[in-house]
Parts: structure tokens; sequence; C-alpha cells
């Protein structure tokens, strides 16, 4: 860990429901209408652990979509 860095905390991606998207699974899945969908979804820093320290915080997500 870096000096000065936040610990205890990743990122999370919510959903339009505002519902945290389970990561590696495949798992949120979204209705779509006929013609045009936007698919919203937000990042936001999250606990990861019990204990979280204050500090900076520097990230990067891979965020792949699959349309079937």
């Amino acid at each position: 860990t870096e000096a000065g860095a936040a610990t205890g905390v990743g990122i999370g991606i919510y959903d339009n429901a505002n519902k945290l998207v389970e990561m590696n699974t495949g798992k949120s899945t979204t209705t779509l209408a006929a013609g045009q969908t936007v698919l919203y979804y937000t990042a936001n820093y999250v606990a990861t652990k019990d204990t979280v320290t204050t500090g900076y915080g520097n990230a990067e997500v891979d965020f792949n979509l699959s349309y079937e």
C-alpha cells in the first residue's frame, strides 16, 4: 500500500435500480424494450473491509457488457 492511500475500499458498480452488480458473475440483467434502450450504471467507492482508513483513492475498472 502506498503512503497516504485509503485502505479497505474498492469500486462498486450499480445498475439503474441502484443494486450492486455482482462482479464476474454476469447476473445483472435488464429487460430491454423494443427500440432504443438506455442502460444506466454508476460506480462508487465501497467498503471492502470492516476497517476503512482515509486517504487518496485512484482506481480502474474494466466493465464489459454482453448483449444476447
